[in-house]
């Protein structure tokens, strides 16, 4: 019972997070005024990648299919760890 509403919580952060990267493409965002091509598609990458993870985490949840919920966390880590591995990156230029 509560496996929907921990991943329900879960998917809407996501949703937070993507929006987020989403408006910022080409606004200021952390300490860059404009972004970069670079961070830009990558912002855009990240967000689509975290909708999906929202949208499935959701899903899954209302399924009670524990592991599978497991698994979608562990994706959606995966790709904002990745983006922020390429935001020090972009730093570090």
């Amino acid at each position: 019972m509560l496996l929907p509403i921990v991943m329900s919580v879960y998917g809407i952060l996501l949703l937070a997070v993507s929006w987020y990267l989403l408006a910022h493409r080409g606004r200021s965002f952390l300490m860059f005024n404009q972004p970069s091509g670079d961070l830009s598609a990558s912002m855009l990458v990240t967000s689509i990648a975290e909708i999906i993870c929202a949208v499935a985490g959701v899903i899954v949840g209302f399924m009670q299919l524990k592991w599978i919920a497991l698994v979608v966390i562990a994706i959606s880590l995966l790709f904002i760890m990745l983006f922020a591995s390429g935001l020090t990156r972009a730093m570090g230029k």
